[in-house]
């Protein structure tokens, strides 16, 4: 009976192994920088600085909501949350915004207008990805 709980074990470890890969912890990988910026030493002995996360460039974003609207308002908390920087245009107190929302292919709301990227409904991680991707 112990033999079969031993082969089962192992059995459920090779599983787990192939299915996340081989776990391997090496004590002497040192920790990486707490900076983002890294020094480079040239091949005459002078410094020179790299920035290695340099920031990219914002890119415009415009909501197109309604008041009543449920994920309208969950869309406006991620934004802010993510401190993305957003102009706000509300299609039934703006005709203007209509229009525009409109000439867009709006089908519902929110619609979300990242760059030249257009997405329709609410989904933060289309959302997120859209916005940090180059």
């Amino acid at each position: 009976m112990k033999k079969i709980a031993y082969v089962l074990a192992a059995i459920s470890l090779i599983i787990a192994s192939y299915r996340c890969g081989p776990v391997k912890i090496d004590k002497k990988t040192p920790r990486q920088p707490e900076s983002m910026d890294a020094s480079l030493e040239s091949a005459n002995g002078a410094i020179q600085e790299e920035t290695i996360g340099e920031k990219k460039p914002k890119k415009e974003v415009a909501i197109y909501i309604t008041e009543w609207c449920y994920y309208c308002k969950e869309l406006e908390k991620l934004l802010k949350k993510n401190k993305i920087e957003y102009k706000r245009f509300d299609i039934e107190e703006d005709p203007a915004a209509l229009e525009e929302f409109h000439r867009l292919g709006g089908r519902g709301v929110p619609l979300i207008k990242i760059g030249a990227k257009l997405i329709n409904g609410y989904s933060p991680s289309m959302i997120l990805k859209e916005y940090n991707s180059n």
